[in-house]
């Protein structure tokens, strides 16, 4: 139990270095250099080992398993997995992903941001492959993504960064049914209030379990055009947004802006 507490931690503490390291990349607003490409992919890396290594912890113990008696005599709610479907074909699922891509250029820093929405029946564990491309055909970059726990008709926001501008992306999607991480993206409801070049954010969460990892994502637009973005986590000291509970976060955009659009990502037990 212990060691899958320990990597639960590890996994939010490089997750706030990588929303650390898009902050610097959006606003420069941090002391010192920007956080460089391969710096933010040596974090990405690791964090992914981190994944598969509580992964397989998971795996160890079992899909499912009960945990041990409460103080009172009382079993505790065994873990609920999603239920897998028959009949999930990766190719055809990927091919009915909706995706749209905004481009975004921060202090010498290419960023695409992929919005990727899940109108199929199943709970997606997504990886994406990012390829960029010159005007020539040339490359100049790859990069990857993953989220967990992808309910039916959600949204979820992939970030990749360049070094150079790309003249086109292209993306190889990778999708699986989700087996180890209950979804949480539909039980969280916002509120969002107008303030001084931002939107302060009020996130519930409406669902029976702690929602664990809870990460908005806000995108700026003026025009249809993207002109900013911001991203934080809505969760306590136990890395959760308890069931019933409410967070508030403050998403600024120092660009002005006509509309702005929210998504989640998130995961339970």
């Amino acid at each position: 139990m212990w060691k899958r507490e320990f990597l639960r931690w590890a996994l939010m503490i490089f997750a706030v270095c990588l929303a650390f390291g898009v902050g610097v990349w959006q606003g420069g607003q941090s002391a010192g250099a920007p956080v460089t490409q391969e710096e933010y992919d040596e974090l990405a890396g690791q964090r992914d080992f981190l994944q598969e290594e509580l992964d397989a912890l998971r795996a160890q113990q079992g899909a499912g398993a009960g945990q041990p008696a409460q103080g009172d005599g009382a079993a505790a709610p065994t873990e609920s997995k999603p239920v897998q479907k028959d009949g999930f074909d990766p190719q055809e699922v990927a091919r009915q992903l909706k995706t749209t891509t905004h481009y975004y250029n921060s202090y010498g820093l290419h960023l695409v941001l992929l919005v990727v929405e899940n109108p199929t029946e199943y709970v997606l564990n997504l990886s994406v492959e990012a390829t960029a491309r010159n005007a020539q055909g040339g490359l100049v970059g790859a990069s990857q993504g993953h989220i967990v726990a992808i309910p039916t008709g959600a949204g979820v926001v992939f970030f990749f960064g360049f070094d150079e501008e790309p003249a086109d992306v292209s993306y190889e999607f990778s999708p699986k049914q989700e087996e180890w991480f209950s979804p949480v993206v539909q039980d969280l409801s916002y509120t969002a209030d107008k303030g001084k070049e931002k939107e302060i954010l009020s996130v519930t969460n409406n669902g029976q379990k702690p929602a664990q990892f809870v990460e908005a994502t806000v995108l700026f637009f003026s025009g249809g055009k993207l002109v900013g973005y911001a991203s934080d986590y809505f969760t306590d000291n136990d890395s959760e947004l308890k069931p019933g509970k409410t967070l508030v976060r403050e998403m600024d955009c120092r660009a002005p802006y006509d509309s702005f659009e929210v998504y989640f990502s998130g995961m339970a037990d």
